[in-house]
Order: C-alpha cells, then sequence, then structure tokens
C-alpha cells in the first residue's frame, strides 16, 4: 500500500511540473509583441517632412489653375531636424494639369526644394497634387487640392502706327509724302508675338507687300508701305 502510495504521489508530482512547465513556456503563443521584429515599438519611419506649394507667375501663393495662369509647384524636403535634403528625386503626380518635366521627377537642389510646372490640360475641376520621396523602402508624400478653371484666351493687343520718310509720325499720304505703316502684336502677358501673318487692307492708295500680308518679326512687328 505504501509503495502504490508512493507511485500516485510521484505521477502527480511529475503531472504538476509538467503543467508549471508549459505555463511558464507561455502555452499557446498568444502573447503580446510576439508577431514581429519590433514588437509594440510601431512601424517604421521616414526621417524627411515633405510640404508642396504652388505660386502663380507674379510669385504669389495661387492653387488656381487655368490657360493664362500656369502654376509653379515648388516641394521642399527637409530631415525632421529642419536640415535639407540636397539631390533627392520627387515625383509629382496630378490628377489634371500638364507637369513639366514630363517624367513628372525632379532633384532638389542645395536648400531642399525641387520645381515643376504645371499647365492647364484643358480639363476643368478640382484636382490634386501629390508630392512623394521615398528612402530605403519608405515613402512620406503631401498633398495640395488645386481648381482648374476654364478662361476666355485674352486677345492680343495690336497697335498700328504710320510715318513718313523722315521717321516722323503722319497720316498725310500723297504721292510726293508715302507712309510706313507698322503693326505691333503683343500677348496678354507683354510678351512679343512672333512669326505671325498680320493683314492689312486700304481704302486708298497702294499697298507693299500687294497681297497686303506681312509676318511679325522678333518684336513682334509687321512693316508695310
Amino acid at each position: 500500500m505504501l509503495n502504490r502510495w508512493l507511485r500516485k504521489t510521484t505521477q502527480f508530482t511529475t503531472i504538476m511540473f509538467l503543467t508549471l512547465a508549459i505555463a511558464a513556456c507561455g502555452g499557446g503563443g498568444d502573447g503580446v509583441g510576439s508577431g514581429g521584429f519590433l514588437g509594440n515599438s510601431g512601424e517604421a519611419s521616414l526621417d524627411a517632412v515633405i510640404t508642396v506649394t504652388a505660386s502663380n507667375s507674379a510669385g504669389e501663393t495661387d492653387n488656381e489653375l487655368s490657360i493664362d495662369n500656369p502654376l509653379t509647384v515648388s516641394v521642399t524636403l527637409q530631415r525632421d531636424n529642419g536640415d535639407p535634403i540636397a539631390d533627392a528625386v520627387i515625383q509629382l503626380d496630378a490628377s489634371l494639369g500638364n507637369i513639366s518635366p514630363e517624367n513628372g521627377s525632379a532633384l532638389t537642389d542645395a536648400n531642399g526644394v525641387a520645381v515643376f510646372g504645371v499647365t492647364h490640360d484643358g480639363t476643368n475641376g478640382a484636382g490634386t497634387l501629390i508630392a512623394s520621396y521615398s528612402e530605403d523602402g519608405l515613402t512620406v508624400e503631401a498633398e495640395l487640392n488645386i481648381q482648374s478653371i476654364e478662361t476666355p484666351p485674352t486677345p492680343p493687343e495690336i497697335s498700328i502706327t504710320t510715318t513718313n520718310s523722315a521717321g516722323e509720325t503722319d497720316n498725310q499720304l500723297s504721292a510726293a509724302n508715302p507712309l510706313t505703316v507698322t503693326i505691333t502684336l503683343v500677348a496678354s502677358n507683354g510678351e512679343p508675338i512672333t512669326d505671325t501673318v498680320v493683314e492689312l487692307e486700304t481704302s486708298l492708295g497702294a499697298l507693299s507687300p500687294e497681297n497686303g500680308s506681312a509676318l511679325t518679326d522678333a518684336t513682334g512687328t509687321a512693316i508695310f508701305e
């Protein structure tokens, strides 16, 4: 009987020992933080801050895109401490508008700034610009909402002057006083309109060139006699 009691005691002790050993090992693997190398430290983050702004031809902050109002997009890339990240590839994607450079990528300069151009592509409505930077498999992004509108094209400014053989302003035409007619074309932004056919008609006198048409030169000027 004593031997039978010792055997039962030994079996019970062994079972208890195995139970404690299993409990100490963590059981079925439901412990918190057991799923990966980082545990509960959170996701990996990229030490980079990216911002995107848009401006018009006057250098003013603007997010309204039109035929007459292309936008310059500046993307700034910095470390968390504010240090610029130079020579980094920035990718810019747009849901509307044409991006320049055409491949949508540009390098940051010494100040961490990459510059893009966005022009109207005929699509009107609201859209988004997305600037992104990738490093070591991680990416940071910044978005900017823009509005694309259709504006009627602004007609060019046209001016006409007549001068005599002495180069003086004159509108008295005679056989002894032929006139030189100068026509100048200027775009709404002040730039001369070059290589454009200008036609001139008159109710008196003879024109030169005889067909009454001439091309504007580098200054936007066409000359008739």
